[in-house]
């Protein structure tokens, strides 16, 4: 079970957005305060752009104690929240999986009404083939992504890894583009794509714009 695969019509993949039209997600924060979550979220609202923001309900908690609800609602103020559940953990073989995708989705939602979108991002990709009826039933749609940024890389410098993202996004001409909160390549990298990207055709979409579930 990966990104390269649905395993039903209620998965969402970033394969059905228009052509030249993309979005940016960022995967596994938040990170401590002052951190690579603080740093892309104030980016996005300075570039006047918006983007889904994957959360761990654990390092939301531990954000929480250390700081207050206000404080993260200001955190993720104009973009939209996601989860990942409870911790960065594969939902294929955990026998907790589905306590951990609730209690992340509550916690969240409790946290950042004005935020919450009801997607779930798996961890590595994975979850069980046989979890769609458990999504439908929390109103929860499983999303994947089109381009992985490769970020977390240590490999890659900021200009590879804007080089790959658009040398990716000519091939597939639509689709999701990940980036993660903690990389140490992502305040560099996310910029240098933007400008990079800043002359062409393409469309940065709305975070709020999620496909319609299909009609059964």
């Amino acid at each position: 079970s990966s990104e390269i695969a649905r395993y039903n019509s209620d998965e969402l993949s970033g394969d059905a957005m228009a052509d030249r039209t993309f979005q940016l997600n960022f995967d596994g924060g938040p990170t401590i305060a002052e951190g690579g979550t603080d740093w892309l979220a104030d980016f996005m609202r300075q570039q006047k752009m918006n983007a889904t923001f994957f959360v761990l309900g654990k390092s939301l908690q531990e954000r929480l104690e250390a700081g207050s609800a206000t404080t993260l609602q200001s955190l993720y103020r104009l973009q939209s929240v996601g989860i990942q559940g409870w911790e960065y953990r594969s939902h294929s073989q955990w026998l907790e999986w589905q306590s951990s995708v609730l209690r992340s989705a509550g916690l969240t939602q409790q946290l950042l009404p004005d935020n919450y979108v009801p997607l779930f991002r798996p961890p590595y990709g994975h979850r069980r083939a046989d979890s769609g009826q458990f999504f439908r039933d929390q109103n929860l749609r499983v999303s994947l992504w089109t381009i992985d940024a490769q970020d977390a890389n240590g490999r890659l410098s900021a200009e590879q890894i804007s080089d790959r993202i658009i040398s990716l996004m000519l091939l597939w001409r639509r689709g999701t583009v990940v980036f993660h909160d903690a990389s140490a390549k992502v305040q560099s990298a996310v910029p240098l794509l933007l400008a990079n990207t800043a002359q062409s055709e393409l469309v940065w979409d709305d975070c709020r714009n999620i496909p319609e579930s299909p009609v059964e």
